[in-house]
């Protein structure tokens, strides 16, 4: 499980690098803070998105499959407000974990910037499994 969330991420920051207008990183200040990706599959529609961070000598990594709506709040004068939400796999230190993903972002329109606020509730698989909630909110910078 660990290597298939492992190079799921990894090839998502690899996409990085090819994709045009489509591709962004940035930063997640929260539960985990650490590095975000997102890449759209779909012009405005399916995204694959990655979190990236170490917490006390751990690695946390969060892969995420979503889909975004770009109906489902009231349209605003510049740029765009989807809803997205999906299905995340995840690692926390040593330990599998998977739910989902709930959020909001806000696109510029003459910008290459999103800024945006998540919540992931997850089963964490450990010596006793557990649900917890974690998100946070943050920036990404899309690639020209």
């Amino acid at each position: 499980m660990k290597r298939f969330v492992f190079l799921l991420i990894l090839n998502l920051l690899e996409s990085q690098v090819f994709a045009k207008n489509t591709s962004a990183v940035g930063l997640m200040i929260g539960s985990p803070t650490g590095i975000n990706t997102k890449h759209f599959v779909k012009k405005n529609a399916i995204a694959l998105e990655g979190d990236f961070s170490i917490i006390s000598g751990k690695l946390y990594l969060t892969a995420s499959y979503l889909w975004h709506d770009f109906s489902a709040f009231p349209k605003i004068e510049e740029g765009d407000l989807p809803l997205f939400y999906g299905v995340s796999a995840a690692i926390f230190g040593d330990a599998p974990a998977f739910g989902g993903a709930l959020g909001v972002s806000y696109l510029f329109k003459e910008h290459p910037f999103d800024v945006f606020i998540k919540i992931f509730p997850v089963i964490v698989f450990e010596k006793k499994t557990t649900l917890t909630f974690i998100g946070g909110i943050g920036g990404r910078y899309f690639f020209k």
